[in-house]
């Protein structure tokens, strides 16, 4: 998954594009003077000549993994003003003061945010062109497999967490201190909440049913060679195991590597995520 704001994506200083590649310096140069200045709120805001950084999309994937035949988008930004364009310099998000990220390059989601700071980060779609998820967010996340959505928003000073899916459905509204996917639970995740100034864990399913109550320090994340059957929980230093239903099948006793041995006698191995 990919956080907002890393900076994880080259971007392409045009005066070196146009040193290096008169080719590609050409093209790149053309592209921007088809642009027509565009304003924000209310004033003109001339786009410049040679802009700070220009960072090249090439698109072949939507949000909901339809295939998509190669597209190619600009991400243009100067002095905290960015701007969205295709091959042909036509505006997807006009010129303004806002932060464009492409998300990644198999995809056509573009993090959009208003400000670097609050609830102002939203996912945007090229190919729809209009926002997924509004630029109401704190911060936005993907899975890996960008079927799932991670949403956070500020809310009294404490960043909350929910999650929605590619076409902008909010399945769990933010109201979580962490989320966590379990790789061979498509059915359930491992949230955080706090509770009487600590925060204790649980397990719930996609419709927001608890299946292990907040009442943990500890319940296990796990990767693909865990058996899930078994689901390690641990509180006050001692470990124990729940099966898929919540039910406490090994009491709260034991030591973490005690634990770990239960389970791969019984096939389980699993990888701990504290």
């Amino acid at each position: 998954m990919k956080r907002i704001f890393m900076f994880t994506r080259l971007f392409f200083l045009l005066a070196l594009v146009s040193s290096t590649s008169g080719a590609a310096g050409s093209s790149i140069l053309s592209l921007i003077n088809t642009i027509q200045p565009k304003t924000y709120l209310n004033a003109p805001v001339p786009l410049p000549l040679k802009p700070d950084q220009v960072e090249i999309s090439d698109v072949s994937f939507s949000a909901d993994g339809l295939r998509l035949p190669v597209t190619r988008f600009y991400v243009i930004c100067q002095d905290e003003f960015c701007g969205l364009y295709n091959a042909a310099g036509q505006a997807i998000i006009p010129w303004q003061k806002i932060y464009i990220e492409h998300y990644d390059s198999e995809t056509d989601l573009f993090y959009v945010s208003t400000s670097f700071t609050g609830n102002h980060t939203g996912l945007y779609s090229a190919r729809q062109q209009q926002f997924i998820y509004p630029p109401v967010y704190s911060s936005i996340e993907l899975a890996e497999s960008s079927a799932i959505v991670f949403l956070s928003t500020y809310q009294n000073s404490a960043q909350l967490s929910g999650m929605g899916d590619a076409y902008g459905n909010v399945i769990i509204a933010p109201q979580f201190s962490s989320i966590q996917m379990i790789n061979q639970r498509p059915d359930a995740f491992v949230a955080g909440k706090r509770m009487n100034g600590r925060i204790l864990y649980g397990l719930l399913d996609f419709s927001g049913n608890i299946i292990i109550p907040f009442r943990y320090d500890t319940v296990s994340n796990t990767d693909y060679r865990y058996n899930i059957n078994f689901i390690a929980v641990a509180k006050n230093g001692r470990w124990g195991v729940i099966d898929k239903t919540g039910n406490l099948v090994r009491p709260l006793r034991y030591s973490r590597d005690d634990t770990e041995k239960w389970l791969t006698q019984r096939g389980a191995r699993p990888r701990f995520g504290d």
